[in-house]
């Protein structure tokens, strides 16, 4: 009988220690999730805070561009890795869940920012275009931005997808803004530009 007993409680400590050791899988996965979820948005966010940096660094040598080969081969050189960028941002966002509450509203508000900078950096070329056409390199840059285009398009119908329902529109006329503006910087270096009496003159559209 006492042997019988003791073993009983052996068994009944053993159970109660092991328990503690390995918690239930249903528990673990309660508390696991959440620490996922938080890795992936940070993810997004970190890839669009990149975009952001990559954006900026364009806009000042936009800028401060005066038509130099160097200046030339950097601005390419710069889309090309946000282009690359804008790609991987966009197969990080496709292979993400639904963003819901506060995570959709945080992904919208770090898009709008994209938004702004974008804006800016096509505004920026679009007013240096006359110096380009002088320089000879109309045609590099302008095919550089009509690659850059279709990339920041998919970002943006990939991040309607993923938002919340009613932060979609949001994102919808973010992207339809970002359109705009790559339409009005393409349009700046688009026709023929010559060089006359000092002047730049765009065939059709005036005195630049």
């Amino acid at each position: 009988m006492h042997i019988t007993t003791s073993l009983s409680l052996l068994s009944l400590l053993f159970t109660t220690v092991t328990s503690c050791i390995y918690p239930p899988p249903f528990a673990s996965h309660v508390h696991s999730q959440p620490q996922s979820s938080i890795r992936d948005i940070s993810t997004i966010l970190t890839d669009i805070s990149s975009l952001n940096t990559i954006v900026n660094s364009l806009t000042t040598t936009a800028t401060s561009y005066t038509g130099s080969l160097t200046q030339t081969l950097g601005l390419a050189s710069t889309v090309k890795e946000l282009k690359s960028a804008l790609v991987t941002t966009t197969a990080h966002v496709r292979a993400e869940d639904v963003f819901e509450g506060a995570e959709s509203e945080r992904v919208v508000s770090a898009a709008g920012e994209l938004v702004v900078g974008i804006r800016g950096l096509l505004g920026a070329l679009g007013e240096k275009a006359p110096v380009i056409a002088s320089a000879g390199y109309t045609s590099l840059v302008s095919d550089q931005l009509k690659s850059l285009k279709p990339s920041t398009d998919e970002l943006f119908v990939a991040l309607e997808d993923k938002v919340m329902v009613d932060e979609a529109d949001k994102v919808k006329g973010m992207r339809g803004t970002v359109g705009q503006a790559f339409g009005k910087a393409l349009a700046a270096f688009s026709g023929t530009v010559v060089r006359q009496r000092g002047e730049f003159v765009r065939i059709g559209l005036g005195v630049y």
